[in-house]
C-alpha cells in the first residue's frame, strides 16, 4: 500500500485505511515496514497505525 501525506499536514491528518479479514477469524497485526521517518530527531517516527485500523501522522513531516 502507498499513501500520500503532504509536508504541511497536522498531526493526526488520516493517509490511509487499511482494511482486512483473515478466512479463519485469527487476529491479524499490521506494522508500517518501510518509510517512516523521524525527520525532525526526537525519536517520533511520522507515521503510526491506531488502534481504529488508521495510518495517521503522528509527528512533523
Amino acid at each position: 500500500m502507498i499513501n500520500l501525506a503532504l509536508l504541511t499536514s497536522p498531526n493526526g491528518t488520516v493517509v490511509g485505511t487499511i482494511n482486512a479479514t483473515d478466512p479463519d477469524n485469527n487476529p491479524l497485526t499490521y506494522t508500517i515496514t518501510d518509510g517512516n521517518p523521524d525527520t525532525d530527531g526526537d525519536s517520533i517516527k511520522a507515521f503510526a497505525i491506531s488502534s481504529c485500523r488508521v495510518r495517521v501522522c503522528r509527528d512533523n513531516l
